[in-house]
């Protein structure tokens, strides 16, 4: 079954057998509309367990604030939330489909384990340093490029430049997963993206958590 995005409220998680509401917070997660894709409806009961450990794994091994922010949601109505438990445990034992599919979150969970102990899931200075040296030298290049051949060809490229500088200073940064250091990544994403962009984002996919929008559910 093709995947269905939700987009009306209210909005549901179902992380770790409970059930959140998370309608107030849909249009302020950091990592923008990938939530919605996740939500729990009684036609497609997703378990949003996984996908929460490995979207925020690097910024729950900074700190609890992650799973803090989650517990401080509100709960699901208790009918609500055996039922979200029931369908869970009855889908599991009438389709062999999500059987193996455990089956194969087994292998997943021990490939993971072993790409983390060989340093894999860790920030290096060596990336961040070529990312932010292909930036300077591409983006002088498309400077002289404007200056020297003609304006078209070198703002083209300096655009795109512009594009990976942003990749690199919001999005990876803004997972924790840049540089070594998680506190740096936080540092560069407000220096490049909170600290410009404060409370006018031209995106809800890209709003951050220090926004003070509020959009109706």
């Amino acid at each position: 079954m093709e995947q269905q995005t939700k987009t009306k409220g209210p909005f549901y998680l179902f992380i770790d057998k409970t059930l959140y509401d998370v309608s107030g917070f849909v249009y302020n997660h950091p990592g923008g509309g990938v939530i919605r894709t996740l939500a729990w409806t009684k036609e497609e009961p997703i378990d949003a367990s996984i996908a929460f450990r490995e979207f925020h794994y690097r910024s729950m091994k900074e700190s609890d604030r992650v799973v803090k922010l989650l517990k401080a949601m509100p709960k699901a109505p208790p009918e609500l939330q055996q039922e979200a438990v029931n369908e869970l445990l009855l889908n599991v034992r009438k389709d062999p489909r999500r059987q193996k599919s455990i089956e194969r979150l087994k292998d997943y969970d021990q490939l993971t384990e072993k790409l983390r102990s060989e340093g894999y899931y860790e920030g290096k200075w060596s990336h961040v340093v070529q990312g932010w040296a292909e930036s300077i030298i591409l983006f002088a290049l498309g400077l002289w490029l404007c200056k020297y051949v003609h304006w078209t060809i070198g703002s083209v490229l300096c655009g795109a430049v512009a594009q990976k500088t942003f990749w690199l200073a919001v999005h990876e940064s803004g997972h924790r997963s840049c540089s070594p250091i998680p506190w740096l990544d936080r540092f560069v994403q407000f220096m490049f993206f909170d600290l410009f962009f404060w409370g006018q984002q031209s995106s809800l996919e890209f709003a951050t958590q220090s926004s003070s929008r509020q959009y109706p559910t």
